[in-house]
């Protein structure tokens, strides 16, 4: 059996996701749960076995726009790249 540290991570390619697992039985790919406006969009963006993992948020209004009608490499951090710049700078992952 393999030890937590000999397992590779392997998350899916770069590229949009077929993923339904949130919406089976539901048809279409958007629905209202409350005041809540749920769109299934997934999407992987970036390397399949990084060197470092930063992971991202739920898509918002911003980034669910973009996904829809931007291209895909515009959409994580969408309006917060700056920030994000700034944080990976400060961890020493970006000049």
């Amino acid at each position: 059996m393999n030890s937590p540290a000999n397992i590779t991570p392997s998350f899916p390619h770069h590229g949009p996701l077929s993923c339904r697992r949130c919406f089976t039985n539901i048809e279409g790919d958007e629905r209202d749960i409350g005041a809540w406006h749920v769109v299934n969009d997934p999407g992987a963006w970036g390397a399949s076995n990084p060197k470092v993992l930063v992971l991202g948020f739920s898509k918002g209004f911003t980034q669910a726009n973009a996904f829809k009608s931007g291209k895909f490499e515009d959409v994580p951090f969408k309006k917060a790249r700056g920030r994000l710049r700034s944080i990976l700078c400060r961890l020493g992952l970006l000049d």
